[in-house]
């Protein structure tokens, strides 16, 4: 692990008299890295990054969390094998919070070989695994039809906020995870949600190949920029303040694609 905790780069004095005057919001984010892949990448740039990260980040007030936010970063405490039937064994560990800590939501962390830049996954399908594990076997998801699942938020949204928060660090929304591992872990979470109330509240992020001290550390400034801008930009679902007079606005969203606003009177 990094440094046991962290602050946003643009944080205020949280003694503030605002803040002074709200509760300091609370979330529990889970994060995954992988194991080695293949004999080409002994280690895995996924795995070196998640397991940097601080264990608590502490960002400023802002409109939707006036009291600021104290974000719980736990990281799965091994590297998850490149293998169909360990992700499908350690999915439902992951959220159902075996030692009592149950993560609000979370990002599983990979390595997109050949690629210089970072990107947030937009979808996974549930079909098109074509390509072998590292025990050479394929999941009952290799056909060429079944059903696409995308997390509860808007990716573009994210990104555009995740930019500001990076350093100058190339960081996108993709159209296509890879049928992969990746793929099937995200597809794998977002079926595991489904049906409750943290419903499509997954995220999956790509790396470069980079193991190097430097590399390593973009990456960490990467993910905690990507935490910073989810939580600004919030899930669907949750209730986000809007203007100046107290309004507030419900979010509903679905998996799949799109959402439904509804004014509340809060």
């Amino acid at each position: 692990m990094g440094d046991n905790s962290a602050s946003s780069s643009g944080s205020a004095d949280t003694s503030t008299s605002d803040a002074a005057h709200h509760p300091e919001q609370e979330i529990n984010v889970l994060i995954t890295g992988f194991g080695p892949f293949k004999a080409q990448y002994p280690i895995n740039p996924s795995w070196e990054i998640a397991r940097s990260l601080p264990s608590t980040l502490r960002l400023p007030p802002s409109p939707r969390a006036p009291g600021g936010t104290k974000v719980n970063l736990r990281v799965h405490p091994r590297a998850i094998r490149v293998a169909y039937a360990v992700v499908e064994s350690v999915v439902p560990g992951l959220w159902e919070g075996e030692d009592g800590w149950r993560p609000d939501w979370g990002v599983h962390i990979g390595m997109a070989a050949g690629r210089e830049f970072y990107c947030l996954e937009k979808r996974a399908a549930g079909f098109g695994y074509a390509v072998g594990d590292v025990e050479g076997c394929l999941p009952e998801k290799s056909g060429v039809v079944g059903e696409v699942l995308e997390p509860a938020i808007v990716v573009e949204d994210v990104v555009g906020v995740w930019k500001g928060r990076v350093g100058g660090a190339d960081v996108r929304a993709s159209e296509d995870a890879g049928r992969y591992l990746c793929e099937y872990i995200l597809h794998e979470s977002l079926g595991f949600l489904r049906g409750g109330e943290r419903e499509g509240k997954c995220l999956f992020l790509h790396v470069p190949a980079g193991v190097k001290e430097v590399d390593v550390e973009r990456g960490r400034r990467v993910v905690l920029g990507l935490v910073e801008a989810v939580v600004e930009v919030g899930w669907e679902g949750e209730v986000r303040e809007r203007g100046g007079g107290g309004e507030k606005v419900a979010v509903k969203g679905f998996v799949g694609g799109g959402s439904v606003r509804e004014r509340v009177g809060l």
